[in-house]
């Protein structure tokens, strides 16, 4: 099956391909094995745009973004939410302004299901969810 990087993840992924030596047929392995050592970011992008392109009944993302710039994260969350649509969807975050696009959150704490529910309710709780988030804007 041919790939469509134009709706399966190419503008989270376009900008490393551009600087790779090789396009799409650049080993991505340590240099030392004559490949090209990408970065944190760099990597997130590519496993995001291979995760796009299956056509998967279940998608899970465990922290996608955390080493991305503001527009890539931007990129992977909205295209997320699209493939969700009508599918079993998880994805991992810390965070907490991209929890507000699940239809249920779980709050993990030690280990343990601390609390959930949609964005709303675990807000209008005052549990930890919200104790974080506050904390998150007090900076």
């Amino acid at each position: 099956m041919p790939c469509s990087w134009t709706l399966l993840g190419r503008p989270a992924a376009d900008s490393v391909i551009a600087k790779a030596p090789y396009g799409l047929d650049t080993l991505v392995a340590s240099s030392n094995w004559g490949g090209t050592d990408l970065s944190g970011g760099q990597w997130q992008r590519i496993a995001v745009a291979r995760t796009f392109y299956r056509d998967a009944a279940m998608l899970m993302l465990d922290e996608p973004t955390s080493a991305m710039d503001a527009r890539a994260e931007h990129l992977v969350i909205s295209r997320f939410k699209g493939l969700a649509e009508g599918r079993a969807a998880v994805f991992v975050t810390h965070n907490l302004e991209n929890a507000r696009i699940a239809d249920r959150i779980i709050v993990l704490d030690g280990g343990r299901v601390r609390e959930e529910g949609t964005w709303q309710e675990l807000m209008d709780r005052g549990g930890l969810l919200a104790e974080l988030y506050k904390l998150a804007q007090d900076r």
